[in-house]
C-alpha cells in the first residue's frame, strides 16, 4: 500500500483545496523555502495517520490546524493509497484497489471526523488499519526529524540499548511481564485474604458449629424420647377406643336380646288381655240377667249427681280462673302504680331541684327587695333625723320597724313550739306503732318468712331471665343462623369444587410427595413457594423464571437423590438448597449490581425481581438461585441499556427478555389473568377462602347450639317465674288485708308527719335567725344615726342604689327560674294525674277481686252441696253393687288383671323405647370408638406393627402407669420447647457448608499457589525471550549499521559495541573508526561525521521492521553536498521496499529523488501551493536567508515548476491554488 495522492482543504497554510498528485512509490523529495508549508504538508499526513495531540503537529490548539483567513471553519486532509497489490495491503481491504482515508477538524475542536472510502469510522478503526501494515504514526522511527538525529549522537549507553529494545518490539514482553507481576501481587493478596478468612472466620465457625452440632444431637435424642412417649399415649388412646368398642358391642348385644324377650312378653300379654275381656263381657251378661234393672235406675241417679257435681266444680274452677285474672289485673295495676311512682319520683326529684332553685331565687329576690327597702328606709331615717315635719315622721319608722321585728320573732318562736310538739307526738305514736308491728310480725312470722322467700325467689328468677335472651329473639336468631349455616355450606361446596378444578389444571406446577418421609425436606415447586405482590409484574416474573417455576426445591442433594430413586411419574428438576446457597459476599455483589442498574436508568424504571416477590425465608437460597440479579424494567430502552452496559439479564413488563449473550426473546404472551402465577394466586386465595368458610361454619354451629340451649333454659326459667309470681301475688293480697299491712301503712304516715315537722322546724330556725339579724341591724342603725348624720346619709344613698340594682337583677333571675319551674310543675301535675288514674284502676281491681272472692265462696258451698248429693247416690249405688258383688268382684279381678297387664305393657313400651335409645346410642358410641381407632391406626403406622403388645405388663406399652407416662411426655415437651429456642436446627447443613467452604478455600489456596508459580515461570520465560529478541535485533542492527555507514563513508567503519560488565540490554556504545583506527568517542568526530553515524544507525533501525512509508524532515541539514548525495543514493538503492517523503534543501537529495515537490507561498493571499517535477541536476539550494517572515496567519500556495531533461512543461494556476502535475517520459 503506497501513497498515491493527497488533498489539503483549509489545512494550516493551504487555504483552498490543494490536490497533491503523483507520489512516487519509492523516493519523493519536498523542497521550498522555510515557512512556505513543507512541514505543514507532512503534518497533514501525520494528522490522517492518527496523531491526536495538536502540539505534535506544531499547533497550540486544534483551531491552529485550520486556515485562518476567508472565514474557513474546518480543515480536511485526504490521503489516497494505491492498494493494487493486495498482499501488501491492510487486513479487510484486499478487494479495494484504492483506499481513501480522510480526517476533518472543525472550528473550536468540537468534532473530528474520520472516513475510509467515504464511510465514517472511528479513530481506532483507522489506527488498526494502518497498524496492520506496520504503519504506526507513534513509532519514533516513522517520522525522523533533524533534532532526532542530533539526539542519537548524544545518547548514553542505556539509551542506545533502549532504542535497540524498542526496535526489537520488547514492549510486548515488558507489558506481559508487568501484567504477570501485578497478577502475582494480586495472588499474594488473595492468599493472605484466604488465610485470614480461614483463621478468623471458617475455623472459629467450624469449632462453634461442632459445639452446636453436639447440642443438636442431644436435642434429637430428647426429641426421639418425646416421640416415643407420644407413641405410647397414642397407643393408649387407641387401646381405650378399641376396648370401648368391644364393651359397647357386648352391651348392645345384651340390649337387643332383652328387647326380643320384651316383644315376646308383649305378644303373650296382648293375647291374655283379649281372653280377659271376653270373660268380663260374659260375667257382666250374667250380672245383668240377675239384677240389672234396679242397678240401671241407681246408676242413672248416680250419673245425674255426678254431672251436677262436675258442673259445680266447673263453675268453681271458672270462678277461680276469674280470681286469677283479677289477681293478674290487680298485679298489673300495682305494677303500673310502681312504674308511675318511679316516674313520679323522677319528676318529683326534678321538681324538688327546680322548686329548690325557684325558692332560692324567690328568697334571693325577696331578700334583695327587703335589703333595698331597708336601705331606703335607713336612708329616709338618716335624712329624717335632722329635719322636721314629714321628714321627722320618717325618723320615727326605725323604732317601729324594730318593734315589728321583735313581734315577728315572738310569732316564729310560738310556731316553732307548735311544730316541736307535733314532732314529739308523731315520734311517740311511731314508737308505739313499731312495737305493735314487731309483735304482729312475730305472731305472723311464718307468713312473713314465706313472703320474703317468695320475693327473693321471684327476684332471682327475674334476674336470671334478664341474663338469657327472650325466646322470640332466640328463635329468630336460631332460624337466621340455620339459614346462614346452610348458605355457608353451599358456598363451601362451590368453592371446594372450584379449588379442585383449578388445582387439577395446575398439577404440573405442584409436586406430590411419594411418601410422608419426605415431609419437611421437600419444600415444593418454585411457583408454589412465592407470590407476586402486584399483578402487573406477573408476566415479567414468569418470563424470567420460565421452566424453573416447575422445579422442585429440596433441602439438600441427598434428598433429591433419594427422590430420583423413588421412580417418579414425570421428569423433575430439583434445586438442592445446600448446593445453590450463595455466600454473604456473593449476595452483596448481586445487590451492588442491582444498585448499579438502578443508578443507570433510575430506581423507578428498574426493580430487582426478588424485591417483587413474597416468599418464606426458608427458600431464600433457591429464590436467589432462580432470580439472582435479574432486573424487571418498566420499558424496553431501560431493559436494553442495563443488559448491554452491565451484562445483566432483564425483562420488560410485557415479558420481552434481554440476555447478555445477545439474544432477545419476546412476542405473544397470555394476558396476566391467564398466566401461571396469576392462577396460582387464585388457587391460594381460594384455599384461604375455604379455610375461612370452614371456621365461619364451625363458629356459627357452636353459636346455634348455644342459642338452642339458651332458649330451653329461658323457657324453663319463665315458667318457674310465672308460678312463683302468682304465688307471691296471692300472698301480697292476703298480706295487704292483714293487720301487718294496716300497721305498716300507719307507720309510713307517721314517718311522713315527723319528717314534715322536722322540715318546718328547720325553716322556722332559719327565719328566726334572719329576724334576729334584722332586729340587731335596726338597733345599730338607730344608734349610728344619733351621732354622724351626714356621713351616714351619703353611705346609705350608695347602699340604697346598690341594693336597688341587686334587687332588679335578682327579680330578673327569678323570672327565668320561675319559667322553668312552671314547666316542671306541669310535668309533675301530669304525673300526679296519671297516678290518680292508676289508683282508680287499682281500686276497681280490688273491688272486682272482692266480688269474685265472694262468688268463689258461694261456688265452693254449692260444690260441697253437690258433692254430698253425689255421695248419697254413690252410697246407694254401692249398696246395689254389693248385692251383685260376686259378679262385680269377678269383673274387678279381671279388670285389675287387665290394668296390671296394661301397666306392664306401658312399662314394656317405655323399656323398649329406652332400650331402642340405648341401642342407638351404643351403636353411635361403637361407631365413634371404631372410627377413632381406625383413624388412629391409619394415621400412625406403628399401631399395626405393635398392636398385639398393647397393654402387656412390663413392656413398652404397659398402660398401668399411664399417668406417669403422661407427666413424662409433658415434661419432655416442655423441655423440648425450652431447648428449641436455643438449638440451631440447621447446624448440620451449616456445619457441612462450613466444611465445604473450608475445603474450597484450601483448594483455592493451592490453585492460587500453582497459578503464582506458573506466572513466575511465565515471567522467567518472557525475560529469556526478551533477551533473545534484543540480542537478535542487536546483531541485525549492528550488521546493517556497519554496512550503511561503510556505504556512506567507504573509508570508515562504525559499530555498536558492548560494554564490559554490561549486557546488550543494559548498555551499548556507538563506535566509529577511520583509516583502521577506532575513535575513543563520538566527540572526536566532526558534525557531519556525527550526523552520518546517527543517520546510519536510524536507517539500520528502519530495516528491522520496515514500514511502507517513512518521512524524513531535513535530516541532511548538517551534511555537505557529497555526503548528502551519498545518503540520497543509499536510500534509493537500499530502501526501495518503502516509500520515502524527504524534506531537504540540498541538491544531493533532489538528484536521487524520483519525484520532487516544490512548495511556495503567495505572500499576498498567504496561501501555499505544491508543484511536482522530475529532479533537475544542479537545482540551486534554498537558502535560509531568503525565507520570508514566519506566518502570523494562514497561508496559501502558488505553484512553481522546475524543468528537467525530458520533462513536460508544467502550467500552474495561482488563482485556483491547484497544481498541474508533470509526468515522466
Amino acid at each position: 500500500m503506497i501513497l498515491d495522492f493527497m488533498i489539503l482543504d483549509g489545512w494550516k497554510t493551504y487555504g483552498g483545496r490543494v490536490v497533491v498528485k503523483g507520489f512516487d512509490p519509492e523516493f519523493n523529495a519536498i523542497v521550498g523555502k522555510n515557512g512556505h508549508g513543507k512541514s505543514n504538508m507532512l503534518d497533514g499526513i501525520c494528522f490522517v495517520l492518527g496523531i491526536s495531540k495538536s502540539e505534535d503537529m506544531r499547533a497550540p490548539s486544534a483551531d491552529d490546524l485550520i486556515y485562518r483567513h476567508g472565514g474557513v471553519t474546518k480543515a480536511t486532509v485526504t490521503l489516497v493509497f494505491d492498494n493494487s497489490d493486495p498482499s501488501n495491503g491492510p487486513l479487510g481491504f484486499e478487494d479495494c484497489a484504492q483506499i481513501t482515508v480522510s480526517r476533518q477538524v472543525t472550528k473550536g475542536g468540537r468534532s473530528q471526523q474520520y472516513k475510509i472510502n467515504g464511510s465514517t469510522v472511528t479513530l481506532t478503526r483507522v489506527i488498526n488499519m494502518f497498524h496492520s501494515v506496520q504503519l504506526n504514526v507513534n513509532n519514533p522511527n516513522f517520522l525522523i526529524m533533524q533534532g532526532r538525529i542530533a539526539k542519537v549522537v548524544d545518547m548514553k549507553p542505556h539509551e542506545t540499548s533502549a532504542m535497540i529494545a524498542e526496535a526489537a518490539g520488547t514492549k510486548f514482553y515488558e507489558n506481559k511481564e508487568r501484567t504477570s507481576v501485578k497478577t502475582i501481587a494480586q495472588k499474594d493478596t488473595k492468599l493472605i485474604e484466604i488465610e485470614r478468612v480461614m483463621t478468623e472466620d471458617i475455623r472459629p465457625r467450624i469449632k462453634r458449629l461442632e459445639e452446636q452440632k453436639q447440642q443438636y444431637v442431644e436435642f434429637t435424642k430428647l426429641e426421639q424420647r418425646a416421640v416415643d412417649a407420644e407413641e405410647v399415649m397414642i397407643a393408649h388412646q387407641f387401646w381405650l377406643a378399641s376396648k370401648k368398642a368391644e364393651e359397647v358391642k357386648e352391651q348392645r348385644a345384651v340390649d337387643v336380646e332383652e328387647k326380643g324377650a320384651i316383644d315376646e312378653r308383649k305378644k303373650g300379654a296382648a293375647k291374655e288381655v283379649k281372653d280377659l275381656e271376653t270373660k268380663i263381657r260374659e260375667t257382666r251378661e250374667l250380672r245383668t240377667k240377675d239384677g240389672g234393672a234396679q242397678m240401671t235406675i241407681v246408676k242413672e241417679a248416680e250419673s245425674v249427681a255426678s254431672q251436677k257435681l262436675v258442673a259445680a266444680r266447673t263453675d268453681h274452677k271458672e270462678l277461680k280462673r276469674r280470681g286469677g285474672d283479677d289477681a293478674k289485673e290487680l298485679k298489673e295495676a300495682l305494677k303500673a302504680i310502681e312504674d308511675l311512682k318511679k316516674s313520679q319520683a323522677q319528676a318529683a326529684g326534678g321538681w324538688d331541684e327546680v322548686a329548690a332553685n325557684e325558692m332560692a331565687a324567690k328568697a334571693k329576690a325577696d331578700e334583695a327587695e327587703a335589703t333595698a327597702q331597708r336601705a331606703q328606709a335607713a336612708l329616709d331615717a338618716a335624712i329624717g333625723l335632722g329635719g322636721s315635719g314629714a321628714d321627722a315622721g320618717g325618723a320615727q319608722d326605725l323604732p317601729g320597724q324594730l318593734n315589728g321585728a321583735k313581734e315577728a320573732l315572738r310569732n316564729l318562736a310560738t310556731e316553732s313550739k307548735v311544730q316541736e310538739s307535733r314532732k314529739k307526738e308523731a315520734e311517740k305514736q311511731l314508737k308505739e306503732m313499731e312495737a305493735q308491728l314487731a309483735k304482729a310480725r312475730k305472731e305472723g312470722g311464718k307468713q312473713e318468712d314465706q313472703h320474703a322467700a317468695l320475693a327473693a325467689e321471684v327476684a332471682r328468677l327475674r334476674k336470671g331471665l334478664e341474663v338469657l335472651s327472650g325466646p322470640e329473639a332466640s328463635a329468630e336468631a336460631e332460624a337466621r343462623l340455620s339459614v346462614e349455616v346452610r348458605e355457608a355450606q353451599a358456598e363451601l361446596r362451590r368453592r371446594e369444587s372450584e379449588e379442585c378444578a383449578l388445582a387439577g389444571s395446575l398439577a404440573a406446577s405442584d409436586f406430590q410427595l411419594p411418601s410422608a418421609a419426605f415431609a419437611g425436606r421437600v419444600l415444593g415447586t418454585v411457583a408454589t413457594n412465592q407470590r407476586v405482590r402486584e399483578e402487573r409484574h406477573m408476566i415479567a416474573i414468569e418470563a424470567l423464571a420460565g421452566s424453573r417455576l416447575n422445579q422442585v426445591i429440596v433441602d439438600n442433594d441427598e434428598t433429591a437423590d433419594q427422590l430420583l430413586r423413588q421412580g417418579l411419574q414425570r421428569r423433575v428438576t430439583f434445586i438442592p438448597q445446600n448446593r445453590v446457597r450463595k455466600s454473604a459476599q456473593e449476595e452483596a455483589s448481586l445487590t451492588s449490581r442491582v444498585q448499579q442498574a438502578q443508578a443507570l436508568v433510575g430506581e423507578a424504571r428498574a426493580k430487582r425481581a426478588l424485591d417483587l416477590l413474597d416468599y418464606d425465608q426458608a427458600v431464600h437460597p433457591a429464590m436467589l438461585y432462580v432470580f439472582g440479579s435479574m432486573i424487571v424494567c418498566s420499558d424496553r430502552d431501560a431493559a436494553r441499556k442495563v443488559c448491554d452496559e452491565l451484562n445483566l439479564k432483564t425483562v420488560t413488563l410485557e415479558g420481552d427478555l434481554f440476555d447478555p449473550s445477545g439474544t432477545l426473546t419476546g412476542g405473544s404472551r397470555k394476558p396476566s389473568g391467564e398466566s401461571l402465577l396469576n392462577r396460582l394466586g387464585q388457587l391460594h386465595a381460594l384455599r384461604e377462602t375455604i379455610g375461612g368458610l370452614r371456621k365461619q361454619i364451625q363458629g356459627k354451629e357452636q353459636l346455634l347450639h348455644g342459642l338452642s340451649k339458651a332458649a330451653e333454659q329461658s323457657q324453663q326459667q319463665r315458667q318457674q317465674l310465672e308460678v312463683a309470681q302468682a304465688r307471691l301475688d296471692v300472698l301480697e293480697q292476703t298480706r295487704q288485708a292483714s293487720p301487718i299491712g294496716r300497721l305498716e301503712e300507719s307507720a309510713t304516715r307517721l314517718c311522713r308527719q315527723r319528717d314534715e315537722a322536722l322540715e318546718a322546724l328547720a325553716r322556722l330556725a332559719n327565719e328566726m335567725r334572719t329576724r334576729e339579724q334584722e332586729r340587731d341591724s335596726l338597733q345599730t342603725q338607730i344608734d349610728d344615726l344619733a351621732g354622724n348624720r351626714d356621713k351616714v346619709v351619703a353611705e346609705r344613698k350608695a347602699a340604697a342604689a346598690a341594693a336597688k340594682k341587686a334587687a332588679q337583677a335578682a327579680h330578673k333571675a327569678y323570672a327565668k327560674v320561675n319559667e322553668t319551674a312552671q314547666s316542671a310543675r306541669a310535668q309533675l301535675e301530669a304525673a300526679e294525674a296519671d297516678m290518680a288514674a292508676a289508683v282508680r284502676r287499682l281500686d276497681e281491681a280490688k273491688e272486682q277481686q272482692a266480688a269474685t272472692s265472694g262468688a268463689i265462696i258461694e261456688a265452693a258451698a254449692a260444690e260441697a252441696e253437690r258433692f254430698a248429693e253425689y255421695e248419697a247416690a254413690r252410697a246407694e249405688l254401692d249398696s246395689c253393687q254389693k248385692a251383685l258383688g260376686t259378679y262385680d268382684t269377678r269383673v274387678q279381678e279381671l279388670e285389675s288383671r287387665i290394668r296390671e297387664l296394661a301397666e306392664q305393657r306401658e312399662k314394656d313400651e317405655a323399656e323398649l323405647i329406652a332400650i331402642a335409645h340405648r341401642v342407638d346410642k351404643l351403636g353411635r358410641e361403637q361407631k365413634e370408638a371404631e372410627k377413632e381407632a381406625k383413624e388412629l391406626k391409619a394415621k400412625h403406622s406403628f399401631i399395626g406393627e405393635h398392636e398385639k403388645h398393647f397393654g402387656d405388663a412390663g413392656g413398652k406399652y404397659d398402660f398401668s402407669k399411664v399417668k406417669t407416662m403422661q407427666k413424662d411426655r409433658e415434661r419432655l415437651q416442655a423441655q423440648l420447647k425450652k431447648d428449641a429456642e436455643q438449638i440451631n436446627k440447621k447446624v448440620l447443613a451449616m456445619y457441612e457448608k462450613a466444611q465445604e467452604e473450608y475445603a474450597d478455600l484450601v483448594a483455592k489456596r493451592e490453585q492460587v499457589q500453582k497459578d503464582k508459580e506458573s506466572l513466575q515461570g511465565t515471567i522467567d520465560h518472557l525475560a529469556q525471550m526478551k533477551k533473545e529478541q534484543v540480542q537478535r535485533t542487536y546483531e541485525q542492527v549492528n550488521e546493517d549499521f556497519k554496512a550503511i555507514f561503510h556505504t556512506l563513508m567507504p573509508s570508515a567503519h562504525a559499530k555498536l559495541a558492548t560494554i564490559e560488565g554490561l549486557t546488550v540490554e543494559e548498555g551499548l556504545q556507538i563506535q566509529a573508526g577511520f583509516g583502521g583506527v577506532w575513535k575513543k568517542g563520538l566527540t572526536e568526530l566532526s558534525g557531519g561525521q556525527k550526523t552520518l553515524v546517527a543517520l546510519s544507525l536510524v536507517l539500520a533501525l528502519l530495516k528491522v521492521k520496515p514500514a511502507p512509508l517513512y518521512i524524513l524532515d531535513e535530516v541532511d541539514a548538517a551534511l555537505d553536498g557529497s555526503n548528502t548525495q551519498n545518503v540520497g543514493k543509499m536510500i534509493k538503492q537500499h530502501f526501495s521496499q518503502a516509500q520515502f517523503l524527504i524534506v531537504s534543501h540540498k541538491n544531493g537529495m533532489f538528484d536521487n529523488a524520483n519525484v520532487v515537490f516544490r512548495v511556495e507561498l503567495d505572500e499576498i493571499t498567504c496561501k501555499s501551493s505544491v508543484l511536482r517535477k522530475m529532479p533537475v541536476l544542479g537545482l540551486p539550494e534554498v537558502s535560509a536567508a531568503t525565507e520570508p517572515p514566519r506566518r502570523t496567519a494562514g497561508a496559501a500556495a502558488t505553484g512553481v515548476a522546475s524543468r528537467a531533461p525530458g520533462a513536460k512543461k508544467m502550467a500552474t494556476s495561482a488563482a485556483s491554488g491547484r497544481a498541474v502535475l508533470g509526468v515522466k517520459n
